[in-house]
């Protein structure tokens, strides 16, 4: 344990795939014709979004409770899978499986992103509401970071 991280830390990392992973969908090839480069797929990698957890828990044999909630994904949201995890985890921690279970049914719902859409996406009771910039030098939409909003 390190106990100079109680509570709740959350961050994100890139994973590097193993060399002869597979090709990109031509979903997200598609994607990276229309979005700008900061938000592109890289075949090379996945993003992981984190939630980790540390409590005091002297019933525990190492003395603390420790767990962590990764979402991993192709695309390098941070902000949106920032707030995903954010709101995740607390319903794992304490609802227990049945929550993760009923986040991965709401985001296997969840339409494509298309670059310059407005997406709604319910998670576990809420809905956020996120943009994806078009590359304005590949279309005539505006740009701009990947903006998060909550609905509902």
């Amino acid at each position: 344990s390190n106990s100079s991280c109680m509570g709740d830390t959350k961050f994100h990392i890139r994973i590097r795939q193993a060399p002869g992973g597979p090709d990109l969908l031509p979903i997200h090839t598609l994607y990276n014709q229309k979005c700008p480069v900061y938000l592109q797929i890289d075949n090379g990698y996945f993003y992981g979004f984190v939630y980790f957890r540390q409590v005091k828990d002297i019933s525990l044999p190492r003395g603390y409770f420790q767990k962590s909630v990764i979402i991993i994904s192709r695309f390098p949201f941070i902000n949106l899978f920032s707030g995903v995890v954010s709101l995740v985890a607390p319903e794992f921690f304490d609802h227990g499986l049945n929550s993760v279970e009923a986040a991965c049914h709401d985001i296997d719902q969840w339409a494509p992103p298309i670059p310059g859409d407005t997406l709604n996406l319910p998670i576990i009771g809420t809905v956020l509401q996120v943009q994806v910039p078009c590359d304005s030098a590949k279309s005539n939409s505006g740009g701009g970071p990947l903006n998060v909003a909550t609905v509902l």
